[in-house]
């Protein structure tokens, strides 16, 4: 009985087999060894849990050496040959699949891919092998590091083409100039005393902007074209994988992150044949994130916009509540820097259009419908309101100008008055009160501008809503949403020349302000205004007397004078105002170029075509319209009170 008993237990016993573990150096301990640093005792290696369960260390650790260590076992061996070091390790592994990943103490004990050596893993870093019937190995249980100066060498040229040719990559009026994208390379390709090289081929370049460190960087090149600027680096590499990082100098070494079409902030990898051809990521292309479709809003503030005082921006910030109290037509876009000033000062978190975090950059790419302006708080610090205080309402001018240009024809802006501020910051609620809001009421009286009031809603707010005094929390930055929809959704007057087939609106305001080309009329103070000259005329009321809310009509081009005009109850000019999600009918496509069709089930139903502005471009009862012609914008069409609005675009080329 005792021998058939250990006959069965010989037969049903997995066999165990010899495995060796090797990283062989061909450059015979150049790569793989620091004299200076753990001589000949450098690399070790990780190995998978069902392997290290047949091979126990003594003493328990997570890593074996793959060279002699004192005291250690299972231990390892480095043999020296005429054409190689080998670091091996040699273990016992029943049949299975197994994973493993040598190491380096001069690295930080960090695997040596791919400072030291890169190579494609087969699972991350790690190498997989298999143990078979009878001992087979398969797959990677050898590394084989080739010797460099035995190998034929390669120019590898690394790019950055930036598309919007140095808008988001490089940095005008700082010592960075020309000089702003580095880029970090995997160990085995970095020869230089820098941890970076500079992608560019200035001389001397002043470093830190003290004067006192002056470096050169003749492996890279900064070129110009038409196109793009291509910011390059030039290195020499045999055949094998390799990783590269590009980086921002003057946004702290940052990674290209969220700015376009560019890297998540992880290592590039790329791979060099034997041939020297480039494979995978040698090259980075930067441009302009593309902006969502629908009836764009750029919210353009500074950190109460950017949602500083929020347990999470990228859910409470403002403009990201807004978007969730408009309809669906509408996206929003959070152009919001911490410490932005309207007013333009030349240090880099001063002016918002100085582009410090490139929200400037992407709202000039961003091609917005309606802007929303609020800015002001951080102008109220002492260091620059008793400076240039008396220049914020000549500077507010020449910042709309800026927004005009960078926008939609017919773009609505809205100014918003700052939230009140307790204390902190340095910011002075005293000239908010006394001089950013008066400047911005002057501005909206002179231009016929829209404004929404959020300091009355928050000149009661404690540290409750404000809790570090400056900072609006999650319900408050919901509040100031709110508030934005509200405006943007309360139903614009419309004027129309009178006439006997419409009427004056029985709506009242608290002020009326006819302007004619954006130039007051200090006469017309009523619902009615004769219009003595030709000219395009609109009309701005204030809503009720407690807030500075101000909305503004459609506009009328006056071509022969005398004419009165009329805040008109005509319901056919009235609405043009962005409605909430009731669908009566819906239109598609949106945006449209040519055709666009009507979806209504119900009958002889007359539609209206508006421009932004609520003129009438056409009226039919047929459910397909041509809108071809139209020039591109936002129009809207309407039918007994409902309204939609859409995109007209240029067609998709071929």
């Amino acid at each position: 009985m005792f021998f058939a008993a250990l006959f069965l237990c010989c037969v049903f016993s997995a066999a165990a087999y010899t495995v060796t573990l090797k990283v062989v150096d061909r450059s015979k301990g150049a790569i793989t060894n620091k004299v200076n640093d753990n001589n000949e005792t450098n690399i070790f290696c990780w190995i998978s849990d069902n392997l290290s369960a047949q091979n126990p260390r003594t003493p328990n650790d997570w890593w074996y050496p793959m060279y002699e260590e004192a005291g250690v076992t299972p231990n390892g061996l480095l043999v020296k040959t005429e054409t190689a070091w080998e670091w091996t390790l040699t273990l016992t592994a029943d049949t299975g699949t197994y994973e493993w990943n040598p190491n380096a103490k001069t690295l930080g004990w960090q695997p040596i891919n791919p400072n030291m050596y890169g190579y494609t893993g087969d699972n991350g870093n790690n190498l997989i092998f298999h143990v078979g019937e009878g001992g087979v190995i398969t797959g990677h249980n050898e590394l084989v590091i080739p010797d460099p100066n035995a190998l034929p060498r390669f120019d590898v040229t690394l790019q950055v083409v930036d598309m919007t040719k140095g808008v988001l990559t490089d940095a005008p009026g700082t010592w960075a100039y020309d000089a702003n994208i580095v880029t970090w390379v995997s160990g085995d390709l970095n020869d230089g005393p820098y941890w970076f090289y500079g992608m560019f081929g200035r001389e001397n370049v002043d470093w830190d902007g003290a004067g006192d460190n002056p470096v050169t960087f003749p492996r890279g090149a900064l070129i110009k074209n038409d196109t793009a600027w291509i910011w390059q680096a030039t290195f020499s590499a045999t055949e094998g994988v390799y990783y590269w990082t590009p980086m921002n100098i003057l946004l702290g070494y940052a990674n290209f992150t969220g700015t376009g079409d560019c890297t998540n902030g992880e290592n590039l990898p790329f791979s060099v044949s034997s041939t020297g051809e480039l494979s995978g990521d040698y090259r980075l292309t930067v441009n302009y994130a593309k902006p969502e479709e629908g009836i764009r809003i750029s919210c353009i503030g500074n950190s109460n916009t950017a949602g500083a005082g929020s347990s999470d921006a990228s859910q409470y910030a403002w403009p990201i509540q807004l978007k969730s109290k408009l309809s669906d037509d509408y996206v929003t876009a959070n152009h919001g820097v911490s410490g932005a000033t309207l007013m333009n000062f030349p240090e880099p978190w001063g002016a918002w259009t100085n582009d410090a975090t490139g929200k400037f950059s992407e709202f000039k790419n961003y091609g917005a419908n309606i802007v929303l302006i609020a800015l002001g708080t951080n102008d109220s610090k002492d260091d620059y309101w008793n400076v240039r205080g008396t220049e914020f309402k000549s500077e507010y001018i020449s910042f709309l100008d800026t927004v005009y240009k960078y926008s939609e024809q017919d773009v609505e802006v809205y100014l918003i008055a700052p939230i009140f501020n307790i204390s902190g910051f340095g910011i002075n609620n005293t000239n908010i009160v006394n001089g950013v809001i008066p400047a911005i009421r002057e501005l909206s009286l002179e231009k016929g501008l829209q404004v929404i009031d959020w300091y009355d809603i928050s000149k009661d707010w404690t540290t409750a809503q404000m809790p570090d005094g400056t900072h609006a929390d999650n319900d408050a930055l919901g509040a100031m949403a709110q508030k934005v929809a509200d405006i943007m959704l309360t139903p614009k007057p419309s004027i129309a020349v009178k006439d006997a087939t419409n009427s004056v609106s029985d709506d009242n305001y608290t002020e009326y302000r006819w302007y004619r080309d954006d130039i007051l009329i200090p006469s017309a103070a009523g619902k009615e205004c004769e219009a003595a000259e030709a000219g395009t005329y609109k009309l701005a009321v204030r809503l009720n007397e407690n807030t500075d809310d101000i909305i503004v009509s459609n506009k009328i081009a006056v071509t022969s004078a005398p004419q009165t005009l009329i805040l008109t109850a005509d319901p056919s000019v009235s609405i043009i105002t962005p409605q909430v999600k009731a669908n009566v009918f819906s239109i598609s496509p949106n945006p449209v170029s040519d055709r666009l069709y009507i979806t209504d089930s119900r009958a002889d139903i007359t539609y209206h075509l508006f421009d932004i502005h609520g003129n009438i471009l056409q009226v039919t009862k047929q459910k397909t319209i041509d809108v071809s012609h139209l020039r591109n914008g936002i129009y809207m069409i309407g039918a007994e009170g409902r309204v939609v609005k859409f995109i007209k675009t240029q067609p998709t080329p071929y």
